[in-house]
């Protein structure tokens, strides 16, 4: 088993309690041997790290991944592979934070315990909780249009 997996599940372990996490999605694939070198596109890279923030756009099987994960190979990063399940906020953000916690081991405990409190704080709220405030704003937009009339009378 790889060390970096080895390392990361004892870090899983030890994480405040929440979803299960797959520790392989929080791991760049490794650089490819038979990659076609791309010292132009490299270059470019190490001078993005200025920026705030740097898209790498292309279409599917262009290369991006294999670019990336060559550019990462001896860096500290954090890399966080998402599939379409991944939609979830509360989901997301363990596995982000659980992401950047490789790079930075320290951030993200006020996010967890924010997780691990109450889901109504990530706009997750239990059925009978969204059904009293639907009820709640009903009767506001009753109560205001009500209002609302009996104003227009009184003009």
């Amino acid at each position: 088993m790889d060390t970096g997996i080895r390392s990361m599940g004892r870090q899983l372990a030890s994480a405040p309690p929440g979803p299960p996490l797959l520790a392989t999605k929080l791991f760049p694939p490794r650089p490819r041997p038979d990659a076609v070198p791309r010292p132009r596109l490299l270059a470019r890279l190490d001078a993005a790290l200025t920026s705030p923030v740097t898209a790498i756009i292309a279409p599917a099987g262009f290369g991006k991944t294999t670019l990336l994960s060559s550019w990462l190979a001896g860096r500290r990063a954090a890399w966080l592979s998402l599939d379409p399940g991944d939609n979830d906020p509360a989901l997301f953000a363990h596995y982000l934070v659980a992401a950047l916690r490789r790079a930075l081991p320290e951030i993200g405990a006020a996010v967890l315990q924010a997780l691990a409190g109450p889901t109504e704080t990530l706009g997750h709220r239990p059925p009978e909780l969204r059904l009293q405030q639907r009820k709640r704003l009903l009767r506001s937009r009753h109560s205001a249009r009500a209002n609302h009339s009996d104003g227009a009378r009184a003009t």
